[in-house]
């Protein structure tokens, strides 16, 4: 009687398990695979502060050699970004820390990727409002889709707040100094993988970037 009962408790846990497993929703196993911002709209996406990013083929936690690959099969190049660099390390491969995207004939695409041991651990997309037009026509901003590509393309405070949530406005110290009419403000998410920075004038943005790295 012991045994058969014992048998008996070991099928009834492993049909529970079985259970659990077959009510699992086919998203959660979906989550791994990276969302690309010039095909799905990240921010309508209801989970999408557990997804892991992809712009234009660049994805957080790729190695700096895949980059590479990916950029060399979409005619890009990885450009050397930082001060004090020598004249042979702006015209060599990029191996800093941060490299910016550009295009075959030189503009920059919007994108900056940011190494730590060899690994994309942020990714930065960048617009302005003033952004001479055939640098703006290959900005990667302009492929998002949806209420990504409005949040880029049309940003206001009111739309990030619908977006993201309310966050403290805190003075961008990567960025000059304020000025009378210039100000330069960033607001972190860094439980969703965000920080937005904004250069504002009198009047409106004039200048986005939004860092995207994985959520703390």
């Amino acid at each position: 009687m012991e045994v058969t009962l014992r048998n008996f408790n070991v099928i009834r846990l492993l049909a529970i398990a079985l259970l659990c497993f077959l009510r699992i929703p086919p998203v959660m196993a979906q989550e791994k695979d990276p969302v690309e911002l010039t095909q799905s709209d990240l921010f309508s996406l209801p989970n999408w502060r557990h997804r892991t990013v992809a712009i234009d083929g660049f994805v957080l936690g790729m190695s700096r050699a895949q980059a590479l690959e990916i950029a060399e099969a979409k005619n890009l190049r990885l450009n050397p970004t930082g001060p004090g660099l020598t004249m042979r390390e702006l015209r060599g491969p990029c191996s800093q820390a941060r490299c910016s995207v550009g295009s075959g004939h030189g503009n920059w695409v919007g994108i900056d990727l940011f190494f730590d041991a060899e690994k994309v651990t942020k990714i930065e997309v960048g617009l302005s409002v003033d952004m001479d037009p055939e640098v703006k026509k290959v900005n990667v901003a302009q492929r998002f889709k949806g209420l990504t590509y409005q949040f880029f393309n049309h940003y206001s405070d009111t739309l990030r707040e619908k977006i993201l949530g309310s966050a403290d406005r805190k003075r961008d110290n990567s960025m000059p100094r304020d000025t009378d009419h210039i100000a330069y403000v960033q607001y972190d998410y860094a439980h969703s993988g965000v920080v937005v920075h904004v250069t504002k004038g009198d009047e409106e943005p004039l200048d986005l970037s939004v860092d995207f790295f994985a959520p703390q």
